[in-house]
């Protein structure tokens, strides 16, 4: 090669390498200039439409637009444009969208509309933003956005729900959501049944995420605290709306609103003023056809079919070659057929086949086998009955099956109930149970041991059914606490007064006496003086004019006694009060442990003798409880709380009361009864009776009690302030299998 050829190659190279130098700065270049998809924004509009709005960092040229009719989707491709969008793919389900996807690839980011099937559509550029409007009749009047219709929420792909009265910014992530209160909320019944769930928010710049998950409607409030009082959860099933609970929680970022409905629906949400309202509605009976139309039971692969007088063998083969299926077909199969079916499921596409040429099919494993519905019946008939004389002929095994938990008898008679046979190996027909007509059971209730004779087949399905319900029983122990609080005020204050004196001469005299003796050693003393004399009359024993005293034996009191002996009089006065407080309580504490839907008993108190009158005219002695009992039956849910049937008693012996010549004792009782459903674990109270006797009485010597100062001498006050309370807790405890 001359020297020149090799300047000439170098030469080449150098300017190769060079432009690839420069071609890979200009796409360097390029891609850091390229537009930014920022956000996928939406908007549902009136009659099932949505209004999609696309926001860049800066004006571009126009997508290419395109459409595909199955699946129905709208396509938007933007050239030389990158995606930010954080969430690629966001659920509509509004109308005939069903979703919107944007995903970047090749230099460019395409926009994917999913559809149920293809609608009208219409696009917009608006600066640095593309607006599309999918459904309607005519979607071209919203695409500017000028409808007065109040607008919905707006959801974006930053999960951030905006008023509708504010329009979305250039750069959403520019703005600052924080320290936005949650206030109160509030719940409706709106027209048609539907509930509404307003939220008050302190101003109109707090942000929201709604969207579905499982069956409940979840809006998350980022940033946004709120109300404490607001954290719970409500049951609104009385509203007779779609909502069945309405929960606030705190979240470490925000917090979140879970909506629970309890029947199918719809919702919308969207912010007036303050208020951030979701609208969930029942589904109207079109709504549900088209959602039952839309669960489909046929998952095969689409096919399309045309043919005109084709062999129905021949477009069975052509299935069974689709889906890779063995074809077995009856002699039976055969005639023509004429169908057009387009996109159809196979599996849907053979079932109509098979119908209207009146075949049938069944698959085992990938074996298809297709042949006329009677001759199918026919053989499952005659496969049932050859099985069945197999059963007749069969050998029977006597197996000894050991009952752990339950009662074999029980079981026993589960087993003939299902079968019909009573053990006896008659000749009873088979009653399609665990037992056959020659299959017997017997107990042996000493082991509690099953002895069954039956086939292989039929002791296999008896053992499986013993595995399942011979298990432990679940048991719950249940703590009772009955408190009976009782307080007490007494106050008195009384006085007896006695003036007693004689007057001695020779035509007149007289003597005066109270009605009790009151000043004994006095008196004493007293009876010691010679006072005899004509007419002398004096009753010692009895010094007492006014007998007033407090009634409480045990009152304090103070006495004044003075004698005047040259006029022959005495006075003898005393004055009791008394002040008594007292607080009891009584705590009873029935505990005791049962098994699930066993009713248990517990009592404890003492039986009260009283007389009663038998047929022979003698007197017989009958008891009565006073016990503090405790009746409940448990039921253990399968979300591990406990419904309970409860009977709480508490009888306590009253006051005796005279009934002709003999003394009855009264009974005191309190019950409550009543059913619950509580948490395990949790304590709760059943009830509580409060009782309070207030009494204030006065005696009184007619006008000299009435006298001021004085008159407390001739006057008895008393003052009873008593209450008394009963309360009954209950806590139900699963006990815990293992710890056994």
């Amino acid at each position: 090669m001359s020297s020149k050829a090799m300047i000439n190659k170098k030469f080449r190279k150098t300017k190769h390498q060079c432009l690839a130098l420069l071609t890979s700065l200009a796409t360097s270049v390029g891609l850091v200039d390229a537009a930014v998809l920022e956000s996928v924004d939406y908007n549902v509009l009136p009659g099932d439409q949505v209004s999609f709005t696309l926001s860049l960092d800066e004006s571009t040229q126009e997508p290419r637009i395109f459409t595909t009719e199955n699946p129905a989707r709208i396509v938007l491709d933007f050239e030389g444009v990158s995606s930010a969008v954080r969430l690629k793919t966001q659920s509509v389900n509004v109308g005939a969208t069903q979703n919107i996807t944007a995903v970047e690839a090749g230099g460019k980011t395409r926009v994917v509309v999913g559809l149920s099937n293809m609608v009208p559509y219409a696009t917009q550029a608006d600066g640095a933003s593309y607006k599309l409007v999918v459904g309607g009749s005519n979607p071209d009047k919203n695409v500017s956005g000028g409808s007065d219709v109040a607008q919905p929420v707006k959801v974006s792909s930053a999960s951030k729900v905006l008023p509708a009265n504010k329009a979305m910014p250039a750069k959403a992530e520019n703005e600052t959501y924080s320290n936005h209160d949650i206030q109160a909320f509030d719940f409706r019944r709106g027209e048609a049944g539907s509930g509404r769930v307003m939220v008050t928010l302190r101003n109109t710049t707090v942000t929201a995420d709604m969207r579905q998950e499982g069956g409940a409607v979840v809006v998350d409030f980022p940033d946004a605290n709120a109300n404490p009082d607001l954290l719970r959860r409500l049951d609104v099933t009385d509203f007779a709306t779609p909502v069945g609970t309405i929960q606030f929680k705190g979240r470490q970022n925000g917090t979140r609103l879970v909506i629970d409905p309890i029947e199918d629906y719809t919702h919308i949400a969207y912010q007036s003023g303050n208020t951030f309202i979701v609208e969930v509605k029942p589904l109207t009976e079109e709504e549900e056809d088209i959602r039952a139309q839309a669960e489909f039971q046929y998952t095969g692969e689409k096919m399309s079919l045309n043919f005109q007088d084709i062999e129905v063998r021949a477009v069975l083969q052509l299935i069974a070659d689709l889906t890779e299926l063995n074809l077995v077909a009856s002699d039976s199969v055969n005639g023509r057929i004429t169908l057009r079916l387009n996109n159809v499921p196979w599996d849907q596409a053979l079932d109509i086949i098979l119908k209207t040429k009146g075949l049938d099919k069944r698959q085992n494993g990938n074996v298809l086998m297709v042949a006329p519905t009677d001759e199918l019946a026919a053989q499952e008939r005659q496969l049932a009955e050859a099985t069945q004389q197999q059963e007749q002929i069969a050998q029977l095994y006597t197996e000894y099956i050991e009952i752990n938990y339950a009662n074999a008898a029980e079981i026993k008679a589960l087993l003939e109930d299902e079968g019909g046979s009573s053990g006896g190996g008659g000749e009873e027909s088979d009653g399609g149970g665990l037992l056959s007509a020659r299959g017997t059971v017997n107990v042996d209730a000493r082991t509690n041991t099953l002895i069954v004779r039956e086939t292989a087949d039929r002791l296999s399905e008896i053992r499986t059914l013993i595995r399942q319900i011979d298990i432990p029983v679940e048991q719950v122990l249940i703590e009772s606490r009955i408190v009976v609080a009782t307080e007490e005020f007494t106050e008195e204050f009384g006085a007896r007064l006695g003036l007693s004196g004689t007057q001695i001469g020779t035509n007149t005299n007289y003597s005066s006496a109270g009605n009790l003796t009151s000043a004994n050693e006095f008196i004493n003393g007293f009876r010691q003086l010679d006072l005899t004399g004509e007419g002398f009359e004096f009753d010692p024993n009895d010094s007492l004019n006014v007998n007033l005293p407090a009634a409480n034996p045990q009152a304090s009191s103070i006495g004044f006694e003075l004698w005047r002996l040259g006029d022959n009089l005495l006075l003898d006065l005393e004055l009791s009060a008394l002040e008594t407080e007292g607080a009891g309580e009584v705590v009873g504490s029935p505990k005791l442990l049962t098994a699930d839907k066993q009713e248990a008993y517990i009592e404890a108190g003492e039986e009260i003798p009283y007389p009663v009158a038998t047929a022979s005219g003698a007197t017989a002695i009958a008891f009565k409880k006073a016990v503090l009992s405790l009746k409940v039956t448990p039921q253990i849910t399968s979300d591990e709380r406990i419904i309970m049937d409860l009977v709480v008693n508490q009888d306590t012996r009253g006051t005796n009361v005279a009934i002709g010549n003999g003394q009855f004792v009264t009974i005191n009782t309190q019950e409550i009864a009543t059913q619950v459903l509580v948490d395990n674990g949790e304590t709760i109270v059943l009830g509580g009776v409060f009782t309070q006797t207030k009494n204030n009485s006065l005696d009184k010597t007619p006008l000299l009690g009435d006298l001021p100062a004085v008159g407390w001498l001739f006057k008895r006050k008393s003052k009873i302030d008593d209450k008394r309370e009963l309360l009954i807790f209950i806590t139900p405890k699963i006990i815990d299998q293992a710890l056994n």
